[in-house]
């Protein structure tokens, strides 16, 4: 029994046998039944389908340890000295992060053989679980301190260019978006362009690929959007002009 901070008791309860109920008797001052206890066969500690049942259960609830850091590492010390199959079965049962209509099926389960096969399959869902679970967060993980690494060094790369004085490629970037911005181009081609800038402002400077996205949008911006000129067209000038350049 423990009193908690906050005033209240919990009381934690280990069974001790299975048992089917055969008739309920009373609900208060609690509930009493008739019961057929259920009475655990023997087994044989040195058959090879005991023991590698056992090591597989242990294996796979250490991998559960190590990928679960809420669970506290005294329950390794649990673990390791627990003797008794049918406990050991129970034990981890009670502590499966899975529904209690699964735990109630294990625990329905007669042949000890047959639950524990039963508890191993939800483990190792379990470990697949916490192993995808630690992989997203890992992946998470490392995308957030790469951007906070990248907006580091570019803000120190900034406050260095302003110092010097020096244009560096977000300032020359912004000024290629104001010339983009006068441009008589559709969304759709602005909407391209803009994203080709942001494309530059993640490539290194030093880079092999930053002069050549640097060209495209100039080139982009050197094109005449929408822009035409009035020429004074002669045809028959131009009939003259074109066979004399074919007979030459």
């Amino acid at each position: 029994m423990l009193v908690l901070p906050d005033g209240n008791t919990t009381i934690i309860i280990q069974g001790k046998n299975r048992f089917q109920i055969r008739e309920f008797l009373l609900d208060e001052p609690f509930i009493t039944a008739k019961i057929d206890l259920q009475i655990e066969p023997v087994l044989d500690l040195e058959s090879k389908e005991v023991k590698a049942l056992v090591r597989s259960l242990k294996d796979a609830a250490f991998k559960i340890l190590k990928l679960n850091p809420e669970i506290p590492q005294e329950a390794q010390v649990a673990l390791d000295n627990i003797q008794s199959t049918g406990f050991l079965i129970h034990f981890l049962s009670s502590n499966l992060n899975v529904d209690v209509a699964e735990k109630q099926k294990i625990l329905e389960t007669n042949n000890i053989i047959d639950r524990g096969t039963l508890l191993l399959q939800y483990m190792l869902k379990e470990i697949q679980m916490l192993e995808i679970k630690h992989e997203i967060q890992k992946k998470v993980h490392t995308d957030i301190d790469q951007q906070q690494r990248d907006y580091f060094l570019r803000q120190q790369i900034r406050v260095l260019q302003d110092e010097l004085g020096y244009d560096g490629p977000d300032k020359e970037v912004e000024k290629l978006r104001k010339r983009g911005s006068e441009k008589k181009w559709s969304k759709a081609v602005a909407d391209h362009f803009n994203k080709e800038l942001d494309k530059l402002m993640r490539i290194n400077p030093q880079a092999a690929e930053f002069p050549v996205a640097m060209n495209y949008v100039e080139f982009m911006l050197d094109l005449p959007w929408q822009e035409y000129t009035v020429d004074d067209f002669d045809l028959n000038r131009a009939r003259k002009f074109s066979i004399r350049t074919i007979l030459v």
